[in-house]
């Protein structure tokens, strides 16, 4: 997050994750920023995980990176992912959430009652320099939100969003899911923009778009609650002896439903 304060021994960020996915479009890793809801589940900005509504998502080309207290990262192998199964690119609903296999150190909360203000901060892996030679750290940096009908305004009427301005500085390769928070709790997470300008941090004009995890509050339980039901029923298979078993002890549809790594329909 350009302009943030950098953070390099993360004391009390641990729920901000950085996640690289190798896109198969673009043949390069895409780098982005999650946030840790449940100890295996972490949640980002759809976009990260697939390029488009057709795009498929390989758990084995994508891994989630936890920066310790000692400046260091450690590696999370990825189960699978959920993506919203209402994602329209750069328009609504960009949201996934993606499962580890094993457990992460720390999470943030959900809240439970809409976004009506307070004190907030940003948080971000992007670049700190320009979009191709930057280098990547995790930045923090306190903001506050503009009212939801200036918000609403500003994107044609969007309902789930909140905005943010600052000092005309944008965000930054691999900012893209990345955390409000807001009262100690998860209010949003980075999807898109509206930037005049060029370069990360240079823009003249720059409002971030975040989507309001508020409005998706029902989705994100029913994908929290069937993925813990899935890993209590098998605690460590590997991904195709957990197909072989859902296969095995689900009608057709459900198996479907647990195993997939586009969308997630109810």
């Amino acid at each position: 997050m350009f302009g943030g304060k950098v953070i390099k021994k993360n004391f009390h960020f641990g729920f901000v994750v950085f996640i690289l996915n190798w896109s198969s479009l673009n043949k390069k890793n895409k780098s982005c920023t999650g946030v840790v809801i449940k100890m295996d589940m972490v949640v980002t900005a759809a976009h990260c995980i697939v390029s488009n509504r057709s795009d498929r998502f390989d758990p084995e080309l994508a891994r989630v990176y936890f920066l310790t207290s000692k400046a260091r990262y450690i590696g999370f192998n990825v189960m699978r992912a959920f993506v919203h199964p209402y994602y329209w690119p750069e328009e609504e609903n960009d949201i996934a959430v993606v499962q580890t296999y094993n457990f992460l150190p720390i999470y943030v909360n959900l809240p439970k009652t809409p976004f009506q203000g307070g004190s907030c901060f940003i948080a971000g892996f992007g670049n700190r320099d320009d979009y191709k030679n930057g280098t990547t750290w995790l930045s923090v940096l306190r903001s506050s939100p503009l009212p939801k009908h200036v918000c609403r305004f500003m994107t044609s009427h969007q309902e789930n969003t909140i905005c943010l301005i600052i000092n005309n500085i944008g965000p930054c390769t691999g900012d893209s899911g990345g955390p409000l928070i807001c009262d100690g709790l998860l209010r949003a997470i980075l999807t898109r923009g509206i930037f005049n300008g060029s370069g990360c941090g240079k823009a003249n004009f720059a409002m971030m778009i975040y989507e309001d995890l508020h409005d998706h509050q029902v989705w994100l339980s029913k994908i929290t609650s069937l993925s813990s039901l899935v890993r209590s029923s098998t605690p460590n298979y590997p991904f195709h002896v957990l197909l072989i078993f859902s296969c095995l002890f689900f009608p057709y549809k459900y198996t479907k439903r647990v195993l997939s790594v586009q969308t997630s329909c109810w």
